[in-house]
């Protein structure tokens, strides 16, 4: 089965860029010559995929509120964590240096109790039992460890997303 992509959005520095994102055996992002391909428009990304031919899965754009995500880090202290949006940014992150074939250099995949306990706070109706809701306490020391996980990678995302 081939790959199905996705046009993603980013608010950055007050603008919108888009991009792709695939879904397949492994997930990741469209690079040419190892850098993002980023868009200024919706219909700039859909044109992009058509002329190559790419399975769009959808003609919509998705957001990834990685704006919410780097905020979330400056005032982290003070900040409850937003489950689903850190969530959603450390997927997108793992993705992104995945096409890069950087996955585990700049990532500390050794933070799974982290990513495990942001899953489970999403509360996906398909694993959280009816009438429940699983709702961390987070630590200080736990929200300094996601901060130290997703800084670096948002960093070099957020500069790719600028090329």
């Amino acid at each position: 089965m081939p790959a199905s992509y996705y046009p993603c959005s980013v608010r950055v520095d007050s603008r919108d860029v888009f991009f792709l994102w695939f879904t397949d055996e492994a997930d990741g992002v469209v690079l040419e010559a190892g850098n993002l391909v980023t868009f200024s428009t919706l219909q700039e990304c859909i044109d992009f995929a058509e002329t190559r031919h790419l399975d769009l899965g959808s003609r919509e754009s998705t957001v990834v509120a990685i704006d919410q995500a780097r905020d979330w880090i400056e005032h982290f202290e003070t900040s409850p964590v937003d489950a689903r949006v850190l969530l959603n940014t450390w997927n997108m992150l793992e993705d992104y240096l995945r096409s890069r074939g950087s996955s585990g250099e700049s990532f500390p995949l050794g933070e799974n109790d982290l990513y495990e306990k942001l899953f489970f706070a999403n509360n996906l109706p398909s694993i959280t039992p009816s009438g429940q809701k699983f709702a961390p306490d987070w630590s200080l020391e736990e929200k300094q460890r996601i901060v130290a996980a997703l800084k670096q990678p948002l960093s070099e995302f957020h500069a790719a997303l600028l090329r």
